[in-house]
């Protein structure tokens, strides 16, 4: 019984902490189209985007129907000043190419998916969708 009370104590700890860490510095996005974030497929909604606290390069990006989330690693950009998602698209395919914030840039690396489109279509489109703070 003592066990079961520290594990589940230790497991509300670890809840508590984790709600912490993705509150801070949230966007939102209405994304109108399905796309591919670190070889995950989202469909097209609303999204949530944070960072986690402790380290600025993982992101949380949260479907809010559906509460799906994924963590991405990021490589740090230049800040631009804008609020923004940018995709690369091929075709009818999309694939989440960086979050911007007025005070930082996110970079997601390119996936093996997106460099065999790529390769075959060397003309990507870049498609940018505006976040919401």
């Amino acid at each position: 019984m003592q066990l079961l009370n520290r594990v589940l104590f230790a497991m509300g700890l670890l809840m508590l902490l984790a709600a912490g860490a993705f509150a801070q510095d949230r966007v939102i996005a209405n994304v109108p189209f399905s796309f591919t974030a670190n070889n995950h497929e989202f469909t097209g909604g609303t999204y949530s985007i944070s960072h986690l606290a402790d380290d600025l390069k993982i992101l949380a990006i949260r479907n809010n129907a559906s509460n799906e989330t994924i963590l991405v690693h990021t490589f740090a950009g230049d800040p631009t000043g804008d609020a923004k998602l940018t995709f690369h698209r091929y075709g009818e395919t999309y694939f989440l190419v960086s979050v911007s914030t007025p005070d930082a840039v996110h970079e997601l690396a390119r996936s093996k998916a997106e460099n065999r489109l790529r390769a075959a279509n060397p003309g990507a489109e870049t498609v940018v969708a505006a976040l919401g703070q």
